[in-house]
């Protein structure tokens, strides 16, 4: 998705990491953008007409008025309206595609533990963690979440993450190496997931390494080892078809 000319008003260019989350996101449907900064993606989205209408959202009014500032030099401010809250919680549970991006996995948890109104199969939260993926995650599975997609994006030395849950009322019993890759290597692997695995396990090698000089944390470096392994392994199959 790119910006681009509909109805005469210019649409503003998403970088790729904002891309990646618009593709994730389904059309005709209300948008709520937590931490919106400058209001790009629901400019975007409204402008392009994937989204009939949206609400942008910050705890600091700063950001706020940056998105009003882009929401103003569009001609957009009777489809957007601007919301100064913590989170979720002084937000009207009316929205349908929740997008959380550019914040760490757990604050997103926080987040979403305090807004019951999310475990409703009609909604959908499309989540892009900067941090703490595993335990975003985790949150998800433990709470009844069901991640449908998983995408990553490179952008020159950066690899991000982005995924798409709803709430199935189900918990999921999966590895802990679930945790760490999810649904990434379960679609079509694209080079930019395959730089986005790599790099992650980088970190956990590096991170059991670490572990692994000192005795008191032997057993959690044998833990990140295994799920390494069972990561690593996946990675090799995926890349098998990849290359077919």
């Amino acid at each position: 998705m790119q910006g681009s000319l509909r109805g005469g008003a210019a649409a503003p260019r998403l970088d790729k990491r904002l891309r990646m989350v618009a593709n994730l996101l389904r059309h005709n449907r209300k948008l709520i953008d937590v931490g919106t900064d400058h209001g790009y993606l629901p400019a975007f989205m409204v402008i392009m007409g994937y989204s009939p209408c949206a609400a942008a959202t910050d705890i600091n009014p700063g950001p706020l008025e940056n998105a009003r500032a882009t929401i103003e030099k569009y001609g957009i401010a009777d489809r957007v309206s601007l919301i100064l809250s913590d989170g979720l919680d002084n937000v009207p549970p009316d929205g349908e595609e929740i997008v959380m991006a550019g914040m760490g996995g757990e604050l997103m948890c926080e987040i979403i533990g305090r807004a019951p109104w999310l475990k409703d199969s009609g909604k959908a939260l499309v989540l892009q963690p900067m941090t703490k993926a595993e335990k975003l995650r985790k949150y998800l599975a433990d709470n009844g979440f069901v991640i449908e997609k998983e995408t990553a994006v490179r952008d020159c030395s950066h690899a991000y993450l982005a995924l798409r849950a709803v709430y199935s009322g189900e918990t999921k019993n999966v590895s802990k190496a679930y945790f760490y890759i999810g649904e990434l290597l379960s679609g079509e692997i694209s080079d930019d997931i395959i730089f986005y695995t790599e790099k992650l396990l980088s970190r956990i090698k590096h991170k059991a390494d670490a572990l692994n000089n000192t005795e008191d944390f032997k057993e959690e470096a044998k833990e990140l080892y295994e799920i390494y392994d069972e990561i690593s392994e996946k990675l090799q199959v995926s890349l098998r078809d990849f290359n077919k």
